[in-house]
């Protein structure tokens, strides 16, 4: 079975845009160079939105931001 993960999510629309197509997986990029990057504030304000899995999209993380 194909499993389908969506990334850079940052507002509330895109959340339920992605859940309503039917994402198995939402992921939050904390990657600072990225457009698509959130802080971990926002992360925390939109994760109670979502249904589904959460995915953290990171780039070389120390093991405190882990």
């Amino acid at each position: 079975m194909i499993q389908v993960k969506i990334c850079g999510l940052k507002t509330a629309e895109a959340i339920e845009a992605a859940q309503n197509a039917g994402a198995n997986f939402l992921g939050f990029v904390f990657c600072k160079k990225s457009p698509r990057h959130i802080t971990y504030e926002m992360a925390a304000q939109l994760a109670p939105l979502c249904k589904t899995p959460k995915v953290a999209v990171t780039v070389d993380a120390t093991d405190e931001e882990l």
